[in-house]
């Protein structure tokens, strides 16, 4: 069940990690790298491939007020997601680092979708400017690290133009 259909939890932004097929992790590397993070995470729902192989789980990170669906993805749109990123985010990327980084997304080709999700606290609704102010983003940045290590690949933040 995606958080989108828990009304305990609110959509907040999607991380993208692009990477290598090939570099694909197992469940047991997911597990491993996730139990390795500070603070208290609990892994739901993971789904794998019959030889292993990540495909789903979601993770909640109860100390941060968060939790983040993560999803792989391989499909023949991975390659004309990656032109529009490209395209999008050299306008306003400057840092040279950034800018090879965008460059060699044109290398992957799987990706893996880090959907976070804030859990509320009271009496929210969806019309709320006020968010939570227990929600800490910091859980989604150090599972995105993980991830990255693990695969290789690359992970930014479209909507921000952000690269990690």
């Amino acid at each position: 069940m995606s958080l989108f259909d828990n009304p305990e939890y609110r959509w907040r932004e999607t991380y993208l990690l692009f990477h290598k097929k090939k570099h694909r992790p197992s469940i047991d590397k997911i597990r491993q790298a996730i139990e390795s993070l500070r603070g208290s995470y609990q892994i739901d729902q993971m789904t794998g491939t019959e030889e292993g192989v990540f495909e789903s789980a979601t993770l909640f990170a109860e100390e941060a007020f968060a939790a983040i669906d993560m999803s792989f993805i391989e499909d023949d749109q991975i390659a004309e997601q990656i032109i529009d990123i490209q395209q999008e985010m050299r306008e306003v990327l400057e840092d040279p680092e950034d800018l090879a980084k965008l460059d060699s997304l044109g290398e992957y080709d799987a990706r893996i979708d880090l959907l976070h999700f804030e859990r509320l606290t009271g009496d929210f609704s969806d019309d709320d400017e006020d968010l939570n102010s227990c929600f800490d983003p910091s859980a989604l940045l150090a599972v995105a690290e993980k991830w990255t290590l693990l695969t290789g690949g690359v992970c930014l933040d479209p909507a921000s133009a952000t690269i990690l």
